[in-house]
């Protein structure tokens, strides 16, 4: 299976952005160990539920008095996320990835 049909793309589809929600919490890193000066680091998860991010914003919109990670909770088979994590393509431009992590 192409990842292309995996994914659920069209052909128009294939150059929107697609990202993944996932969970990510603060990790504190064992006394004296540090990572790029920093003492604490993050941990993720994610049962890979793919959406556009048009859709994402669209949800937001339409989600009334919800706030953005309980609506996203609800397209992602009610399971917690409190990030989304652009997934790279060549189909997508290069601005596009930008402003997407700019989010």
């Amino acid at each position: 299976m192409s990842p292309r049909f995996f994914l659920g793309m069209s052909t128009a589809g294939a150059r929107s952005l697609f990202k993944v929600y996932a969970f990510a919490s603060r990790l504190d890193l064992k006394e004296g160990k540090r990572i790029n000066g920093r003492n604490y680091s993050f941990t993720t998860v994610s049962q890979m539920n793919f959406i556009h991010m048009d859709c994402h914003i669209t949800a937001i919109r339409m989600a009334g008095s919800r706030d953005e990670w309980a609506s996203a909770s609800l397209h992602n088979a009610n399971t917690k996320c409190n990030v989304i994590v652009p997934l790279w393509s060549t189909k997508v431009k290069d601005s596009d990835m930008e402003r997407s992590f700019q989010r």
